[in-house]
């Protein structure tokens, strides 16, 4: 009998043999593995549909909405399919199981920022990695006798300027320090910037790729991978002139940056690159020579969700509005 594990090994390689990306394969496998965990389910033979529809009526108690528990059930059954069609199960044992009516759900109604609002998050999105080093220190009233406590006083656009001066001068022997907290604020607000006006997911975002910009045509535009977009149809997203500028910056500092680091550490693709060099051949890409053409570094979901929350309180934008939209990273 073979673990669930193995199986899952087989079934994410077929996966990516049909074209489907990693990370919709990962995204796929997690959910899986999550349901299979809770229904302590070991082996293909273990799964019984009651115990799903159990897990699935507990998960609609605890408040997961429908869609949400039919992307679980649909991520099960396709895998369960799987294993039939390669004779890994005679049949499926989730074969019948009814989908919850998602008409029901509570959806959430996002909102977009104003002008006003963008200008202030992606003030505070490029200051806050160096500014939270400058923070003050203020004190709190103690309380029923008890002696006082200090903290660090919140980060607001009113005192952020202040804020990066100071962790200038508290960390003015860490240069090198200092430079990448800069690079980082400038990154997440270039990540914040492309994010609002165009339109991608994060997802879709992280896996954009320098060969996919095209920032020196009259009317610059983003040509997405079809395997890495939802639709799957590989749109072409025009870019205004200004964010358009901005990557191009910023592709060629990071391009700049990683060659540097690659002449200070060399590593052995960059030494045979540079040998092809004096041997005459054809100068290696930028990306030959730093290893990776990502356009940006992008958090994972959860991690980007906390930095944007962090950043929405510093630029005095409130998540929800009193009509109860939500601003969110889509």
């Amino acid at each position: 009998v073979r673990e669930v594990a193995k199986h899952l090994d087989s079934f994410d390689a077929a996966r990516r043999a049909e074209g489907i990306s990693e990370r919709q394969t990962r995204d796929t496998r997690d959910l899986i593995e999550k349901l299979f965990r809770e229904c302590g389910f070991k082996t293909l033979a273990s799964v019984q549909r009651h115990k799903v529809e159990e897990w699935l009526d507990a998960k609609a108690a605890s408040g997961t909405g429908a869609r949400r528990r039919n992307i679980y059930t649909e991520a099960v059954r396709t895998f369960l399919r799987w294993a039939v069609s390669c004779n890994r199960l005679l049949t499926d044992p989730l074969e019948g199981i009814a989908r919850a009516d998602q008409n029901d759900d509570v959806r959430r109604v996002r909102r977009a920022l104003s002008e006003d609002e963008l200008r202030r998050l992606l003030t505070a999105t490029t200051l806050r990695p160096l500014a939270e080093f400058g923070r003050e220190t203020v004190m709190l009233e103690p309380e029923d006798g008890k002696r006082a406590n200090w903290t660090y006083a919140p980060l607001t656009l009113a005192n952020i300027d202040a804020a990066v001066e100071r962790a200038r001068v508290k960390l003015e022997d860490k240069p090198d320090f200092i430079g990448e907290k800069v690079t980082l604020g400038r990154e997440r607000a270039l990540i914040v910037k492309t994010l609002a006006m165009t339109g991608l997911r994060r997802g879709e975002l992280a896996a954009l790729r320098i060969r996919n910009l095209y920032l020196d045509e009259s009317q610059p535009f983003i040509k997405l991978d079809a395997k890495n977009e939802k639709n799957r149809q590989g749109n072409s997203i025009p870019l205004r002139s200004d964010l358009a500028n901005d990557l191009r910056e910023w592709i060629a500092d990071r391009t700049a940056r990683a060659q540097a680091v690659a002449l200070e550490v060399p590593s052995l693709k960059f030494e045979t690159e540079a040998a092809r060099i004096r041997r005459g051949d054809q100068k290696p890409s930028a990306a030959a020579v730093t290893g990776t053409d990502k356009v940006f570094d992008v958090p994972n979901r959860h991690a980007l969700v906390k930095i944007l929350d962090k950043d929405y309180a510093v630029a005095g934008i409130s998540k929800i509005d009193d009509r109860g939209r939500t601003v969110d990273v889509h």
